[in-house]
Formats: C-alpha cells, sequence, structure tokens
C-alpha cells in the first residue's frame, strides 16, 4: 500500500465520522425539543372562584414558576434557533460530505498512482 494514501483515506474517515456523528446529533436534539415541547404545555387550570384571595404563598410560587420558565426559554432559544434553520442543515451536511469526498478522491488518486 502506498504510505502516501493513508493521510487522506484517515482524515476521509475522520470526516465521516463528523458527518454521522452531526447528523444523530440533529435528530435526537429534534426528538428532545419535540418532547420538551410536550411536557411544557400547560395541563388545563383548575377553576377557582371569584371570591377566593390570592395569598403571598400563591403569588411567590407563581414568580418562581415565572423564573423557572424564563431560565429554560434562555437555555433552549439557541438551540432551537440553529435548529429551525434548514438551510444551516443542509449546507452543513452537504459542505462536510463534499470534504469526507474530496478526501477520499486524493486517497484514490494517490494510491492508484503509485500502482
Amino acid at each position: 500500500m502506498n504510505p502516501h494514501s493513508i493521510p487522506p483515506l484517515l482524515r476521509g474517515i475522520g470526516t465521516t465520522v463528523v458527518l454521522l456523528t452531526t447528523i444523530l446529533s440533529v435528530i435526537f436534539a429534534r426528538a428532545d425539543l419535540r418532547q420538551s415541547v410536550k411536557k411544557l404545555s400547560p395541563p388545563p387550570a383548575p377553576s377557582q372562584t371569584a371570591t377566593s384571595p390570592a395569598s403571598d404563598r400563591d403569588i411567590s410560587a407563581v414568580a418562581e414558576e415565572v423564573r423557572e420558565l424564563k431560565e429554560e426559554v434562555e437555555r433552549d432559544s439557541v438551540a432551537e434557533e440553529v435548529l429551525e434553520n434548514k438551510w444551516f442543515e443542509v449546507f452543513g451536511f452537504i459542505g462536510t460530505a463534499i470534504v469526507a469526498g474530496s478526501f477520499y478522491a486524493e486517497w484514490y488518486v494517490r494510491r492508484k498512482k503509485m500502482e
């Protein structure tokens, strides 16, 4: 085997692994996003009578829930923006596939050249 053809082959394999990992991570991230959206959908609120006064405990509980929801939205916003951008995904996959393909082509040409 030609020793000059091994580096492009290894780069091609490495880039292919990166491509497959990226595709799998997008698939899993989308599934997690769908599950978290389903989990965060609020259950139907029980009806309260208009005569019951709101206590300080109820207000603090609502304030805590709002704070937690704001933190979660801030964490998820970047991932959602990237996942919602289809062009980013398509061009990222195509670009990585082109890079991997070029390494395989270089490996093939170098291997054939030395035979």
